[in-house]
């Protein structure tokens, strides 16, 4: 028996095998129907997965597909948003995250849900732990945290960035493992950090669908500038806004003892990938129109009701609060800003006299219940010499 000709075999066998381009659809399709919570997972078994680093382009065949939804190599149009996801970034650098994501589902900087964290300015810090099976991905404008170090240099849709791997410590609060991993763009300033508490490639998967989006530009955060430049935030959030290519749209809102010109608000919200030349509308605290716009008040007591037991600023001026005591609990008024050591409180009725804990915090502006029956606590200010009323707060003693 001679020796079979496999050269002759091979090219007898190509000529019958048909060779077509590799079947999107059906890829896509595939990844529609995952489960909605991991989005970004692919599903079905019996496909293969190619493991690809994050922003590199992977190459389809019939029988490969990708772990998650990624352009072909020959794609000539923009890659398109996964089925259930939504973009979000900052300058032409994007992610897409689950829709059903939050935005700042935080405790003390602590994730408490599945959420994007961005736009966040000071953080109270506290013990929170955080919960297991919530992921999360957080955007910066500026330089990396303190901790990131350059395990390996990436690209992405043609940008250069650099990866920090993702690792996995557990929490000494509630030891809950949290899996974490960074990817920074130095050209861009930018930096997207992902974490998880479900796993290490759930943090993988997320910084894999950041991508470059040439045509679009995410709002920027705000509170950042708001933090640093206080009541020049709204004139810097304004130019930064203008350099991004955007037409800007500015309200004013009235805060008592707030900083004239802190920005308050954007819409669309930090982080929107909108085309160049779309509005985005920002809210700052308006110029005070008196003195009682220079100044904020506040009553709170040391009663145990379940009811709510403190006015605001807001309700003390517009004079419908009422405050429920029982006989000898406290009630006090309290204020900040600007003539705020002026501060007055008219007491009308006999249900409340006035505490004469001389060494007390808010003497002489605390009384204590001494009666069943009503009273009135009118606040105001003294301006040039002038009595300004700020507002009443009613209390019934019972």
């Amino acid at each position: 028996m001679s020796e079979p000709n496999w050269g002759e075999l091979l090219e007898r066998t190509a000529d019958r095998t048909a060779v077509g381009p590799a079947p999107l659809a059906s890829i896509r399709a595939g990844v529609a129907r995952r489960r909605r919570r991991r989005a970004l997972a692919v599903a079905g078994a019996s496909a293969a997965a190619v493991v690809a680093v994050i922003g590199a382009t992977a190459v389809l065949t019939p029988a490969v597909a990708p772990q998650s939804p990624r352009p072909p190599a020959t794609t000539d149009g923009p890659w398109p948003i996964p089925d259930g996801t939504r973009l979000v970034g900052l300058g032409n650098l994007a992610i897409a995250v689950p829709e059903e994501w939050g935005t700042n589902r935080t405790r003390c900087g602590t994730p408490m849900k599945d959420t994007v964290v961005i736009n966040v300015g000071a953080v109270r810090t506290c013990a929170t732990p955080r919960p297991e099976g919530v992921e999360s991905v957080e955007l910066v404008q500026g330089e990396p945290r303190f901790d990131f170090e350059v395990d390996s240099t990436i690209t992405v849709d043609g940008e250069e960035a650099q990866r920090q791997r993702t690792t996995c410590t557990r929490e000494t609060i509630g030891e809950v493992r949290v899996c974490s991993g960074t990817v920074y763009f130095p050209d861009h300033e930018t930096w997207f950090r992902a974490e998880s508490s479900t796993g290490p490639g759930e943090v993988d998967r997320t910084l894999d669908q950041i991508r470059l989006v040439p045509d679009e530009v995410g709002v920027p955060a705000f509170q950042p500038l708001a933090v640093n430049a206080q009541g020049r935030s709204g004139e810097r959030y304004v130019a930064r806004l203008t350099e991004q290519g955007f037409d800007v749209e500015v309200q004013t809102r009235t805060i008592s003892a707030g900083k004239p010109g802190y920005v308050l608000d954007a819409s669309p919200a930090p982080g929107t990938m909108l085309p160049p030349g779309s509005t985005v509308t920002i809210t700052v605290i308006a110029e005070p129109a008196g003195p009682a716009d220079e100044v904020s008040v506040g009553v709170g007591t040391d009663s145990d009701d379940d009811r709510e037991q403190f006015a605001t600023d807001e309700q003390i001026r517009a004079g419908d609060t009422t405050l429920h005591l029982r006989v000898g609990e406290r009630i006090w008024a309290y204020a900040h800003g600007k003539r705020a050591n002026t501060l007055a409180g008219d007491l009308q009725g006999q249900a409340l006299t006035v505490d004469d804990w001389t060494d007390g915090p808010n003497y002489p502006h605390a009384w204590i219940a001494t009666t069943p029956g009503r009273a009135v606590i009118a606040l105001s200010i003294e301006a040039d010499g002038d009595v300004v009323d700020l507002g009443r707060v009613t209390v019934v003693v019972e």
